[in-house]
């Protein structure tokens, strides 16, 4: 925070030029969930990328000076080398509020049909909209969902907006299009003193119907990857492993490299790696169920 508050400081004014140029990367930060404001955490950025610059040029310098000893040389790798070091910090923290909105994004749509389900349950009781966001905060378990409904109740009890203005702005800060599209048939539905229950029960049918299409999805691209795992990790490795048995039995080389060699390689590194590339793709596939 401290850091932070530094970086403001010192960089406020460029901070403040390269918001006016950083709109749409604006729309993707608001809703990524950070909640520093956008002009302090360019701030940051600035500052980060200056400090592995400086911090990079010295230590490659310092060790350039000692291992190369010509001056000239060592002065042009290591600009190189920070140059290549800040620009990646730089991209690190700006690809980083993309992530965030990203990985909300599949948090809230994987359990956005259960909070649905329950806000057309208070709404059939008759309950008023802003009692409906009202509970629904003290009851939702779903973090990223709650932190959505909080900023509806925030911008009603601290800016003052009426329920209609606080849903359009909860529709542009959300990082889900599901999410966006009942804030704003909520809104709709308010403003044309339609059934909010009729239209929150419409929703939880659309929802379920989606979660049954993503479901039978996921178990056909399931399928097909404990196929090609089946081939990948068993029948191949039990080919190559007879395989290079045998040439090292008979002698000979592989590409200039001992079959036993390639062998080891394929035990230790290849197969291990194989297995973590399918675990984390399954993984990615279930979590956006």
């Amino acid at each position: 925070m401290m850091l932070s508050g530094l970086a403001y400081r010192l960089f406020r004014g460029l901070a403040r030029r390269l918001e006016g140029k950083f709109k749409g990367y604006r729309v993707v930060y608001e809703r990524s969930g950070l909640t520093e404001p956008f002009p302090i955490y360019l701030s940051v950025i600035i500052l980060y990328t200056l400090i592995a610059f400086i911090a990079s040029l010295t230590g490659s310098t310092l060790l350039g000076v000692i291992i190369i000893k010509d001056i000239k040389l060592t002065l042009l790798y290591s600009l190189i080398l920070s140059v290549f070091i800040s620009l990646f910090i730089c991209l690190i923290m700006l690809l980083y509020p993309i992530y965030r909105a990203s990985s909300r994004k599949y948090v809230i749509d994987s359990e956005l049909i259960y909070t649905v389900g329950e806000m057309a349950i208070l709404a059939a009781a008759g309950i008023a909209p802003y009692r409906i966001i009202e509970e629904m905060v003290k009851v939702e378990e779903n973090r990223e969902i709650k932190l959505e409904l909080k900023k509806i109740l925030r911008n009603m009890r601290i800016a003052g907006d009426d329920i209609s203005s606080a849903l359009i702005k909860a529709s542009e800060g959300s990082p889900s299009d599901k999410l966006r599209m009942l804030w704003d048939g909520m809104r709709n539905t308010l403003l044309m003193s339609g059934n909010l229950w009729e239209y929150l029960y419409h929703v939880y049918e659309n929802l379920i119907a989606d979660k049954i299409a993503s479901v039978k999805q996921a178990t056909s691209t399931l399928n097909v990857l404990s196929e090609a795992y089946a081939g990948i990790m068993i029948l191949l490795p039990l080919t190559l492993v007879i395989t290079l048995t045998m040439m090292s039995a008979i002698g000979g080389y592989v590409l200039g490299v001992n079959p036993l060699t390639l062998l080891v390689i394929l035990l230790i590194l290849i197969l291990p790696a194989v297995g973590i590339i399918a675990y984390l793709l399954v993984d990615s596939i279930l979590t956006r169920i």
